[in-house]
């Protein structure tokens, strides 16, 4: 019997989970290191909780961010 299952060694690769913020911030990290790693989310854009887009995102048109934007920028993405 044979098997049509590729099997792939991903031993020394990471999994980021999620693509908001968090998973973002990891991935940049696990980047800038030169760590491989695979991110995988549920929806088809980035962003999580601030997708607007996604039907199940508390975020609404008039949201505004009520934190300093130079603490709460990731670097090299600074906020307008």
């Amino acid at each position: 019997m044979t098997s049509d299952v590729t099997i792939v060694d991903r031993s020394e690769c990471y999994c980021v989970i999620g693509a908001g913020p968090a998973g973002l911030l990891a991935a940049r990290s696990l980047k800038h290191a030169a760590i491989p790693y695979e991110q995988f989310d549920k929806n088809d854009d980035v962003g999580g909780i601030w997708d607007i887009n996604d039907d199940w995102s508390p975020m609404f048109e008039t949201a505004h961010f009520i934190s300093s934007k130079t603490v709460s920028n990731l670097p090299g993405f600074d906020m307008p």
